[in-house]
Parts: structure tokens; sequence; C-alpha cells
């Protein structure tokens, strides 16, 4: 199983905000569930200093922390209860990822080589551990997919 290498900060945050906001028509057309800080509201437009003032009002350090302590100390049990994975996707897992952990944008995303960002907001404990293999596999795969231009929403059943 690999390393976790747990990361968060207010500044992360302040970025996933941004980006989350760049994204929203997408995430939006997607059905995608988002979540932003309390004060946000979709219909305004807010300057790099005012969404800063919105992310540090609710940053809470401890939260992050209860999620590594589970991370730390339940990963390699969970990960394994639930790697279903076939040996092909097993043998591209890496063996570090670098996870930030966020309370805003959607469920999860990832980045490649090895970077995962998953919303403690969404999935905490045992599905958070879901959400990271859920990251992996994609990191996996995404390779296959960039080569075989598959769209993000593609169906086997009707395509």
């Amino acid at each position: 199983m690999p390393r976790l290498n747990i990361v968060y900060s207010p500044e992360f945050e302040v970025d996933r905000v941004r980006y989350t906001i760049g994204k929203l028509a997408w995430f939006r057309e997607h059905s995608y569930n988002i979540s932003m800080p309390a004060t946000w509201d979709e219909k305004r437009n807010y300057s790099d200093e005012q969404i800063a003032a919105m992310v540090y009002a609710e940053y809470d350090p401890h939260i992050c922390e209860e999620q590594t302590d589970y991370l730390t100390e339940h990963w390699r049990g969970i990960a394994t209860e639930c790697t279903i994975l076939p040996q092909k996707l097993l043998d591209t897992v890496l063996n570090e990822y670098t996870v930030h952990l966020t309370r805003y944008g959607v469920g999860g995303s990832y980045s490649a080589p090895n970077m995962i960002i998953t919303n403690i907001k969404f999935r905490h404990d045992k599905g958070l551990v879901e959400n990271i293999l859920h990251e992996m596999t994609h990191l996996a795969i995404e390779q296959m997919i960039e080569k075989n231009q598959i769209s993000h929403w593609y169906n086997t059943i009707t395509n």
C-alpha cells in the first residue's frame, strides 16, 4: 500500500475556493455537489482578499488534524480491505501520494502524477479512505483515458 503525505493549509483552501469558482459552471453542468465557505454567495464576484477572509474566518486545523490521525491509524487496514483493483491497475499505483485535505470544492479530485485532493466535509473516516482510493484509481487510468480520448461522462452501456 502506498504512503500518504497528508497536507493542509489555509492557503491551499483559498486556492481551492478560487479553483472551484473558476470551474463552477462545469461543476454545475455535471451535477457535482460543491462545498464553499458559509458566507459565499454564488451571485457575487469576490476579490482574492475577500475569498481569503472567508476561508480564514472558517479555518480550523483541528478538523484536518483529526482526519490525518484517522488516516495515519487506519490507512493500511481499510485500504487493503477496500482494494479490489485489477492487477494491471495495481501495477500503476505509485509508492507515495500527496493528499490535500480540504473543506471546499467537490468531493475529490486529482492531478498527475500523484496529487489527490479530498473534501473532508463530504467524506471522513472510512469514507475518506475510500475517496483516496477512488482518486488513486483515476490517476492509475489517466493515461489510458487520455490515449483513448474518453470523455468525462462516457457510458459504456449507451455508447
